[in-house]
């Protein structure tokens, strides 16, 4: 029962705390319940003493409405007890010993409701204080869970990463003739991812700008837009397609810069992209086309480059990608749907 005395007393605090009562509207109700009391106890209970039915009114008062209306219940509740027993034919209209007992009780009456009042400021302190608690909590608790989401997301990409760099690493090493060269080759790859990945924590790893990429990765083989021009709508790559796209840029410029339109003073590159819309779904054409290099001659064997060109970015883009060494100058062309490929236009 204490309990539930509680419960009910919190949620009376509760309502009193969460509805804004006007003061006047306070102090009528409290006048009301006062003089309600008073005729009461006039009419059916005169063998107690006249303040006793006024002290709860009191204490509700304080702990419902404040400290103002708890003071002003204490004098009220003074007056209406002693108008209920007070003699007419008395020249004060109370006794000696009634008017000592009207002095104590609105005397204690008084300290009850600004005790009372203390203790509704306390139970909102108490539940400002619960609220913070409960809001402190639920912000931790959400953190957590977004940090557990972004370790997910951080595992699952460097697990990306790694792979592509464990497939660099191997097939460098494989089509290697010897180690230096390996090394040269192998340092230069894994300059190119990162690069690729700058652009890509850029972002949060949520995707990477193409042209940013570009020019990131083919910054070092050439001056963009002197013998490197690039040309193509705004459009935002998947993080694994950024990868492969990063890595086959630098193989086509590395590629150049030993045989083709680099490796003189004369060449350059065109590096164009559109986004077609004939057929059903939106599709990327990328071309690299070398232009006054070397005469281009096909290769003997198949070398990482190649490989990796062809094979990795055809899957990754989903899509046609396919290298022609036209003697005037090598052209690689990229032709796929922009969905399949993790491609967004801006």
């Amino acid at each position: 029962m204490p309990h539930s005395k509680s419960l009910s007393m919190d949620r009376l605090l509760d309502w009193s705390l969460n509805h804004a009562i006007s003061p006047i509207a306070r102090f009528v109700v409290v006048s009301l319940v006062i003089v309600a009391v008073g005729i009461f106890r006039s009419l059916f209970v005169t063998s107690l003493l006249p303040w006793l039915f006024f002290i709860p009114v009191i204490v509700l008062a304080g702990l419902v409405f404040g400290r103002g209306a708890g003071l002003y219940a204490s004098a009220l509740s003074t007056l209406v007890a002693a108008m209920t027993i007070m003699d007419p034919a008395n020249p004060l209209f109370l006794s000696g010993p009634q008017w000592a007992g009207s002095l104590l009780f609105i005397v204690v009456t008084s300290g009850l409701a600004w005790l009372s009042a203390e203790l509704r400021s306390a139970f909102a302190r108490y539940r400002k204080l619960a609220d913070q608690h409960a809001s402190t909590n639920e912000d931790l608790r959400q953190a957590e869970a977004q940090q557990h989401l972004l370790n997910e997301e951080l595992s699952h990409r460097l697990k990306n990463v790694l792979a592509v760099v464990q497939s660099v690493v191997s097939q460098t090493l494989r089509q290697a003739t010897d180690l230096p060269s390996a090394n040269v080759a192998l340092s230069a790859r894994l300059a190119a991812l990162g690069n690729a990945t700058a652009v890509l924590t850029a972002n949060s790893w949520n995707s990477a700008d193409m042209a940013a990429m570009i020019s990131k990765v083919l910054g070092p083989h050439g001056d963009i837009g002197t013998r490197i021009n690039v040309n193509g709508p705004a459009l935002t790559l998947d993080p694994r397609v950024a990868l492969a796209f990063a890595l086959a840029l630098h193989e086509l410029a590395t590629n150049a810069a030993k045989y083709g339109a680099l490796s003189n003073e004369n060449g350059w590159i065109e590096l164009t992209w559109s986004v077609e819309r004939g057929g059903e779904v939106p599709h990327l054409r990328l071309r690299w086309q070398e232009i006054g290099g070397p005469p281009v001659v096909p290769p003997t064997r198949r070398g990482f480059g190649s490989t990796m060109i062809e094979r990795s970015l055809k899957s990754y883009f989903r899509g046609e990608a396919k290298m022609q060494y036209h003697p005037a100058g090598l052209i690689f062309e990229i032709d796929c749907e922009l969905e399949a490929a993790g491609i967004v236009e801006n």
